[in-house]
């Protein structure tokens, strides 16, 4: 679940306004489903991501 913070900072802000020292966060969670990657496309940057890693051949 996503969630969101802040301190410092009225309800509603004014536009113009200065506020000082305030604090604003924002924490993104997801989690993996286990469905199937099937019709994904691949990256177009080079093998896929469950080989090893460069210059490490067998």
């Amino acid at each position: 679940m996503s969630r969101t913070g802040r301190a410092n900072l009225p309800l509603r802000v004014a536009p113009g306004q200065d506020y000082r020292e305030v604090t604003v966060e924002h924490h993104l969670a997801s989690r993996l489903t286990g469905a199937s990657e099937e019709g994904r496309l691949r990256d177009d940057d080079g093998p896929s991501s469950r080989a090893g890693p460069p210059g490490r051949g067998t």
